[in-house]
């Protein structure tokens, strides 16, 4: 794998956000009045062609990416991620505190809680349940499991949880033991293709997951979500709040709240 790197004007990030949405594995990090774009690629020649084409003004460079096992390399510093409500840590460390604590190996399924989706979808739970009850959440594409541990922990009510991964169903079922919670029931499914799943309405459903990935699920999400339920989406650029405004305008849900961080944004709907 090789990553390819470009830098533009602060100016130009929308537009460039635009045309290279479609990557899956994009990151971008602010350096004065400058944007620093990285896109880890498999697929290099492929993904040159596609920015010669439709970047022409831009000039990159091409970093091989070292092989190394990564999740060996996290596990070497436990580093501890903060909310209001909880703290997530690896579970290497003892730790003193008041809040909610949840551990979370490293592990090849994503959801650590250090990366910006993750923490934004966090604090817009904390703040919704502070004044809103639910009875039937459902969390969709889980990885570890983080976010239905943090639901299960706050609202004492039975949580469902899919994924389609294997590895992101191991990774559950052993963090749910490690936490010592249950009332949780993990489905393998691709968003709601599941008959289980399709036979419910939920009043709460948060998704973490890349744009591509809430395009392909979106649909039928929103038709199992009850009047005055919410949906959380996160893991989504702040360029692109207003296609799903729109998108989901069209589906009966209006935006709710909205939170920002480092050019990550989470939006919180809520069904009419």
């Amino acid at each position: 794998m090789k990553k390819i790197n470009f830098i533009i004007p602060k100016c130009s990030k929308e537009k460039i956000i635009k045309i290279i949405e479609c990557f899956d594995n994009i990151s971008y990090r602010f350096l004065n009045e400058n944007v620093k774009f990285e896109i880890f690629s498999d697929k290099l020649e492929q993904d040159i062609f596609f920015l010669n084409n439709l970047c022409k003004d831009i000039s990159y460079t091409l970093e091989k990416v070292e092989k190394k096992n990564w999740i060996k390399e996290i596990k070497k510093n436990d580093i501890t991620t903060e909310t209001a409500l909880f703290i997530f840590h690896q579970g290497f460390r003892k730790i003193s505190t008041t809040k909610n604590k949840i551990i979370i190996p490293a592990s090849s399924a994503f959801g650590t809680g250090s990366h910006e989706s993750t923490i934004l979808i966090i604090k817009s739970i904390e703040k919704i349940i502070k004044k809103t009850k639910f009875n039937l959440p459902l969390d969709i594409g889980t990885g570890t499991g983080i976010l239905s541990f943090i639901l299960n922990i706050k609202l004492k009510k039975k949580i469902y949880a899919t994924d389609i991964s294997l590895d992101s169903k191991n990774n559950f079922q052993q963090n749910k033991k490690i936490n010592k919670l249950n009332n949780l029931i993990f489905i393998k499914s691709y968003g709601m293709n599941n008959i289980i799943l399709k036979k419910k309405k939920f009043d709460l459903i948060v998704a973490n997951l890349l744009l591509n990935e809430h395009k392909r699920v979106i649909g039928n999400i929103c038709k199992n979500i009850k009047k005055k339920g919410f949906y959380f989406i996160s893991g989504i650029l702040d360029t692109q709040i207003n296609y799903f405004i729109v998108l989901l305008r069209g589906l009966n849900l209006r935006l709710y709240d909205s939170m920002k961080l480092n050019g990550w944004v989470c939006l919180v709907f809520i069904k009419y």
